[in-house]
């Protein structure tokens, strides 16, 4: 019997050596049946053919690069969390693939236990060469097996050069929980220049607090050329993209954050693809009845704004009821900054996209004191469970 593998597995081997120079071996399973073999005449163990299942070395890449597979390649990522009262650090490790099977049968794996940190991440090695995005490609994936579905995956790029801004794709959603899922990151749309970029930083579960103990495993993260066009969103000249949850996105949290019964926020898919959206992904809010409720930036911009040129906002909001009333305020970090707000602006009919106008003109603001946007949805009203959807945050450029 083992004599009659071994010859097999010899078998196979050569047929494999004998391929010609362009054949691709697969990761498909062969069923082999010898005949023949070692004094047997059949493959046969009382009376049944004998099926020996041989799995095949894994798909050519191509001209993909593959930047960590735990294997032959390694990021070296190590955790980072900023806080100093965070409790519960997040750990990493890599480790055996305890989830084989469909979508990822490697044998090491990257495994992340979350901590209690929003905004915990992992950093990985400064890289020997830094990507050259015009000839390698814009598009990154990695294989993800999530805890919980539809929780935000951010993949940043980093440069060890000092100055540099880092520059992420915050859009990308899970998936399915308990399944090997293949996550997307395009980063066309940001335009990054070549031989600047050398690091990478990937956050699981981006912008959730006090979520500890939630075991992620991640793979392959590969660099391959985009095989289609991006076009991002029309911007007007003297405009800038702030958040359209595709290459750019602010990232908010909910105030009341610890109210019972308050709103909900969330990046998701987009629910009604027409008339002037028909972009992937988009802002969730659900209401929760509290009057005042609201959603903040929790990541000032690095570039303060500037109004000497123009100040302008527009955003596309798709609204549950018509006429609901949707606030937009503008604040500053800086101590003795005022908040300052338009509250009279509504959506005319409901579950329609509609481009909402905010013109800060007569508030005469400075430059370079306001780097933060605020938004109330339904604002003064106590209903709860209503959702509401916006998108594609468009202002005055800051440069």
């Amino acid at each position: 019997m083992k004599r009659l593998l071994f010859f097999s597995l010899i078998l196979l081997l050569i047929g494999i050596v004998s391929c010609g120079k362009g054949d691709i071996i697969t990761s498909k399973t062969a069923n082999v049946i010898s005949e023949g073999i070692g004094g047997y005449d059949e493959a046969t163990e009382g009376g049944e053919d004998l099926d020996v299942d041989i799995t095949l070395p894994e798909t050519d890449h191509g001209d993909d690069i593959v930047l960590c597979d735990f294997e032959s390649v390694d990021l070296e990522f190590r955790a980072v969390t900023y806080s100093a009262s965070v409790t519960t650090p997040m750990q990493y490790s890599v480790v055996d693939n305890p989830v084989a099977g469909a979508g990822n049968n490697s044998a090491r794996v990257g495994k992340v236990i979350t901590g209690n940190a929003q905004w915990e991440h992992l950093n990985s090695k400064i890289l020997d060469k830094k990507f050259v995005y015009s000839e390698d490609g814009t598009r990154f994936t990695m294989k993800v097996y999530a805890p919980k579905a539809g929780a935000s995956v951010c993949f940043k790029m980093k440069s060890s050069t000092a100055g540099v801004p880092e520059k992420e794709i915050t859009s990308v959603k899970s998936g399915e929980a308990g399944k090997w899922v293949t996550l997307e990151f395009d980063i066309a749309t940001l335009n990054l220049p070549d031989n600047v970029y050398d690091q990478i930083i990937v956050l699981f579960d981006a912008g959730v607090n006090n979520a500890p103990d939630q075991t992620w495993y991640f793979d392959d993260i590969i660099q391959t050329k985009s095989t289609e066009v991006v076009t991002p969103p029309e911007v007007p000249e003297g405009m800038e993209m702030f958040c359209n949850f595709e290459s750019v996105s602010l990232q908010f949290s909910v105030y009341p954050g610890d109210t019972p019964g308050t709103m909900t926020y969330a990046e998701t898919a987009n629910p009604d693809k027409s008339g002037i959206n028909t972009s992937d992904h988009v802002g969730c809010v659900t209401s929760g009845g509290q009057k005042w409720e609201l959603l903040y930036c929790t990541n000032p911009m690095t570039k303060p704004m500037v109004f000497s040129r123009n100040a302008v906002f527009t955003m596309k909001v798709r609204s549950p009821k018509a006429g609901g009333k949707v606030y937009f305020k503008l604040e500053g970090k800086a101590a003795g900054v005022p908040e300052k707000e338009i509250a009279n602006v509504t959506v005319p009919n409901a579950n329609v996209w509609t481009l909402l106008t905010y013109d800060f003109s007569s508030f005469n603001l400075p430059d370079g004191k306001y780097d933060g946007i605020v938004l109330l949805f339904d604002a003064g009203e106590t209903g709860s469970g209503q959702k509401w959807y916006f998108d594609d945050i468009i202002g005055p450029a800051r440069n």
